[in-house]
């Protein structure tokens, strides 16, 4: 098992300047895309006039033309945090992404929070009773959570929980008030984002543990005369929970993804919401930078899965 999985990286920085997804994703998108139609829509004075940009506003943001050497000087300020301005804001473009960043990351965590506490206690009562009622139960239900697409659940969810029965508010946008209130706009889009990710914990975590409970090792803690609770929870369960930590490891980028359908459809802030008006806007210095940070969020992501898994099976970090 360890010879099959490498070891860790010992220096996460480094693999994050060093991936090639970091700064190549960005620059991928816009060398496939050299015309890209339509000119900024700019919400300020600088560098406005009868509708386009001059040629020294557009030079200074680095979009005057869309070929190797402006996309050369972008990815240069990349070294030394500067991903320039945005056009509409007049902002820097870090400072916009560090504003709403905590609400997706929120979002995000909310959602992975609620997906781990209930698929893995299903997966569980799935693999405990494999092939009776509570597992085919657990299994339709898992099927359901693969079915319904994140922007369907999120209406559903609205027109269930906040028009139908009230509890919880049609939209999410605001950022005043209480944290209860604030908790409370968060529940239904968190909810939506973690349907997919109990759907696939629950389906892992009862794979994993089915194959675990057939080892040699938990023939020989039940020869011992160890109670099945003991079993389960301090010999079985840990190791079963390799497959599960790749699966939110994967799900948590793709909810950082999806968070551009689930804060369109509850009106909420975040990198989906501005990345979705950077695009309508044509604000390109803006796209690029939450490019960037997408990327940098998927590479930190797969660092920290990885380094999870020595922390779970001290074997794997010795390999």
């Amino acid at each position: 098992m360890g010879g099959a999985l490498s070891r860790p990286a010992l220096h996460p920085k480094a693999d994050i300047v060093g991936n090639p997804n970091f700064a190549g994703g960005p620059n991928r998108y816009f060398l496939c895309n050299p015309h890209l139609a339509g000119r900024p829509r700019l919400g300020h004075s600088w560098g406005y006039r009868d509708g386009c940009i001059h040629r020294g506003a557009a030079g200074k943001a680095g979009i005057e033309h869309a070929d190797l050497a402006s996309i050369s000087g972008l990815s240069g300020g990349l070294l030394h945090g500067d991903l320039g301005s945005s056009l509409v804001y007049g902002r820097s473009v870090l400072s916009e992404l560090l504003r709403v960043l905590p609400y997706t990351l929120s979002l995000t965590v909310s959602s992975i929070v609620i997906g781990t506490v209930i698929g893995i206690p299903l997966g569980i009562a799935s693999a405990l009773h494999r092939n009776r009622f509570i597992d085919y139960a657990t299994r339709v239900f898992s099927l359901i959570g693969f079915s319904f697409p994140v922007f369907y659940a999120g209406i559903m969810l609205i027109l269930i929980f906040a028009v139908w029965l009230p509890w919880f508010p049609v939209m999410s946008s605001s950022l005043d008030g209480s944290f209860l209130e604030k908790l409370r706009g968060l529940v239904l889009p968190a909810t939506a984002g973690s349907l997919g990710l109990i759907a696939m914990i629950t389906r892992a975590s009862r794979s994993s543990l089915l194959d675990v409970m057939g080892d040699d090792y938990i023939r020989t803690a039940r020869a011992k005369g160890l109670t099945e609770r003991t079993v389960l929870y301090r010999h079985a369960l840990r190791n079963a929970l390799i497959p599960v930590v790749t699966v939110i490891g994967l799900y948590f980028a793709l909810i950082i993804g999806n968070s551009v359908l689930i804060e369109t459809v509850f009106t909420r802030p975040g990198l989906g919401s501005l990345i979705i008006g950077s695009l309508d806007n044509r604000d390109y210095p803006m796209v690029q930078g939450l490019l960037v940070a997408y990327a940098a969020i998927v590479i930190v992501t797969n660092i920290l899965t990885d380094l999870t898994y020595s922390i779970i099976d001290p074997r794997i970090g010795r390999a």
